[in-house]
């Protein structure tokens, strides 16, 4: 054994989608983010994480959504709340192992892993600048 690892597939069937991207939260402090994920163009995809790369922190779920349907997670921890258009409170849908309390922007680039069932699923990141003081609100 060579220590190379081989991965086989099935060509029928379903794929599943991830896609990357950098988002660059220009604050000095870290931010939690507002992540909206906008429903399948057609049929229904099941939405498996939201990973962010530079903190190590992901979120990991068991969600089916359907054409026309918004997920909105806001993970600010004093106001935190996972809802569906359809299906409403779908915190029960997160899965153990994910840290919501923790899963916040880092200064700087950050890197966000999405993983769905549907290439047409697409995800906004969005939040709130943050204050801790005077110092914050003088620009240098």
């Amino acid at each position: 054994i060579d220590g190379s690892l081989t991965v086989g597939f099935n060509t029928s069937g379903t794929m599943t989608t991830a896609g990357q991207a950098s988002v660059t939260n220009e604050n000095k402090q870290y931010v939690y983010p507002i992540v909206t994920i906008n429903g399948p163009s057609s049929g229904t995809s099941r939405i498996y994480s939201i990973v962010n790369q530079t903190t190590g922190t992901g979120i990991w779920l068991n969600l089916t959504m359907s054409v026309g349907e918004v997920i909105t997670l806001v993970f600010d921890p004093q106001s935190q709340s996972f809802t569906s258009t359809f299906q409403g409170d779908i915190t029960s849908k997160i899965l153990p192992g994910s840290n919501t309390a923790q899963f916040y922007l880092a200064p700087g680039d950050n890197v966000l892993s999405f993983f769905a069932a549907s290439s047409t699923v697409t995800g906004v990141v969005s939040w709130q600048r943050r204050y801790n003081g005077v110092a914050d609100l003088v620009s240098p």
